[in-house]
C-alpha cells in the first residue's frame, strides 16, 4: 500500500465544530497536516517494535504536542499505528502509551 497525500484525500485537523475560526483554522492547515502525518509515519516506521510515547514521538520529530497529538490519533484512526500494551515513564514520571506501528502501517510505501 502507498500512503501519500493524495492518498489522505482532504484530512481535516481535529478542530472545534461550533467554532468558525476554529473550522477556519483548521481548514488551511490541511496540506501542512498531511505532511506531518507522513514526517510521523517515517518515525514510527524507524521506531518498529520500540516504538514511542507522545511525548517522545515530539522530541524525535521535534514537532508541537498540539500538532504532534492530533496527528498520531489520525494514524491510529487510520489503522497505522497502535496502544503496544506497553508504557514508559515521562519525564514527570507518568506512564504514557507506547505506540507502535501496526502491520498495516509497516507495509505502508512512504513518498
Amino acid at each position: 500500500m502507498t500512503f501519500s497525500t493524495d492518498i489522505l484525500g482532504d484530512i481535516v485537523p481535529p478542530h472545534q465544530k461550533h467554532s468558525d475560526t476554529s473550522r477556519a483554522a483548521a481548514a488551511s492547515m490541511i496540506p501542512k497536516f498531511k505532511g506531518l502525518m507522513l514526517n510521523l509515519m517515517k518515525f514510527f516506521k524507524a521506531r518498529g517494535d520500540i516504538g514511542m510515547t507522545d511525548e517522545e514521538g515530539q522530541y524525535m520529530s521535534q514537532v508541537n504536542g498540539n500538532s504532534y497529538r492530533p496527528a498520531r490519533v489520525k494514524l491510529q484512526e487510520y489503522g497505522l499505528v497502535k496502544d503496544s500494551g506497553m508504557r514508559r515513564r515521562t519525564r514527570s514520571g507518568k506512564e504514557a502509551v507506547v505506540w507502535v506501528v501496526t502491520a498495516e502501517g509497516a507495509d505502508v510505501q512512504l513518498y
